[in-house]
């Protein structure tokens, strides 16, 4: 789908200084981050791999942060406090000059526990008199978090939704999650979450993606995928067997 927004795309920096008040931020030229990889079978791809890293240095603004911050190794009691920040920017379709940031990022010089290995956040951001101010914001699952795989709109003229995907894990439990959210709601709140690579600790093992034929077929309020399933109770399946399942939005699934 095409978005536009009346107002020029705003740099990172600004957007930064938004969701990083009283901060220090500077671009970080030589450094390079790129978490592509593979689990088992399944290969994926980091979504932020060509986007630049940014220093952000300031002491930890929240619990989440502290958490981040910590160092499991070290007993010193020092706070780290920079940050390595990279975002994606997209326009909010249908307003005038709000946009989408996500970001995600660590700590420098950090051990932190499993429990909040990386940050990956999500934030309305609207233009106002004062500069840019956020309007909504989400957090994504922390455990064992290290790749965001995706950060896109899908391709459908009829309504306007956002996917992004997140890995999670720990324990010999593997996800990647897809959420959904639909903008024209106007909040950050998923309407649909579903793993799209899955090996858990019952010996599960499949994954799964959007088809948006079958989708536009099914109607506006679903969304669906084709799912291949390589193991069950740790049997592997010769051939991987196939589905198709649809899935209501806004609705909880298994």
């Amino acid at each position: 789908m095409e978005l536009t927004s009346a107002q020029a795309k705003p740099s990172d920096v600004e957007l930064l200084h938004a969701i990083f008040p009283h901060t220090t931020i500077s671009l970080l030229a030589n450094k390079h981050i790129d978490r592509s990889g593979n689990i088992d079978r399944f290969k994926f791809r980091d979504a932020l791999a060509d986007s630049a890293v940014y220093r952000v240095d300031g002491a930890p603004n929240d619990d989440m942060e502290k958490c981040l911050a910590s160092d499991l190794l070290s007993d010193d009691g020092h706070v780290r406090t920079r940050r390595e920040v990279r975002l994606k920017v997209l326009p909010w379709p249908g307003t005038r000059a709000d946009f989408l940031a996500l970001i995600q990022y660590e700590f420098a010089d950090g051990n932190p526990p499993g429990s909040c290995t990386a940050l990956s956040r999500l934030f309305r951001l609207s233009s106002g008199g004062n500069g840019w101010k956020i309007t909504a914001t989400y957090q994504f699952e922390t455990v064992h978090h290290g790749t965001v795989q995706r950060f896109a709109m899908i391709d459908d003229p009829t309504r306007p939704l956002l996917t992004t995907i997140t890995n999670e894990g720990g324990g010999g439990f593997y996800a990647a999650t897809v959420s959904v959210f639909d903008l024209r709601v106007g909040s950050l709140k998923p309407v649909l979450q579903q793993p799209v690579i899955l090996r858990d600790i019952e010996g599960d093992s499949y994954n799964q993606e959007i088809d948006k034929d079958a989708s536009h077929r099914k109607g506006d309020n679903y969304l669906c995928f084709t799912k291949h399933i390589f193991a069950r109770n740790w049997r592997q399946n010769r051939h991987p067997q196939t589905s198709h399942p649809c899935y209501l939005l806004g609705e909880k699934h298994k």
